[in-house]
């Protein structure tokens, strides 16, 4: 599959405020031009803050901004609700997720999320998959490392 780069927007490394911003400024540019013509989200990312994630997904839902997700290299952790945004979502042959239960950082060290964020990423990705909520809840009991073709299966992309 052959993906064209125009109208295409590049978030590369943590999920943060800041690239929530860079992103949304490219979309609303592309929004103003043509509304209806897609817009792509190439996303490289080890994860990062889950709000900005979900702040970028609900506006997405929200507006019905046209939007395809590509995952080139690797998108672990709150990625993946940059991934769900999309409409189409796919990812690179050699691409990978990585899914965990949730942990967030503090100091160095890594505790898990509370109850209600990981409930709401397991909403999200229940909503943009074939996966139910309670299938993604014991899939993600231990870390996991998703290629393509189980991503496809999982259904939390839509083309392989």
């Amino acid at each position: 599959m052959k993906e064209s780069i125009e109208r295409s927007i590049f978030w590369v490394g943590f999920v943060a405020e800041e690239n929530l911003y860079n992103a949304l400024e490219q979309i609303k540019e592309f929004a103003k031009e043509d509304n209806n013509a897609p817009i792509k989200l190439f996303i490289t990312s080890s994860g990062g803050a889950l709000e900005p994630a979900i702040a970028l997904y609900d506006f997405i839902v929200m507006t019905g901004i046209e939007l395809h997700t590509i995952v080139i290299g690797e998108a672990d952790s709150a990625a993946i609700v940059l991934l769900a945004a999309g409409k189409k979502r796919s990812m690179g042959p050699n691409s990978r997720m990585g899914l965990h239960k949730g942990k967030v950082l503090e100091g160095g060290e890594a505790f898990e999320t509370e109850n209600a964020e990981r409930e709401r990423y397991l909403q999200i990705l229940s909503k943009a998959s074939s996966t139910s909520f309670e299938e993604w809840k014991e899939f993600l009991k231990e870390e996991k490392e998703v290629d393509p073709q189980e991503a496809f299966r999982l259904g939390i992309i839509t083309e392989a």
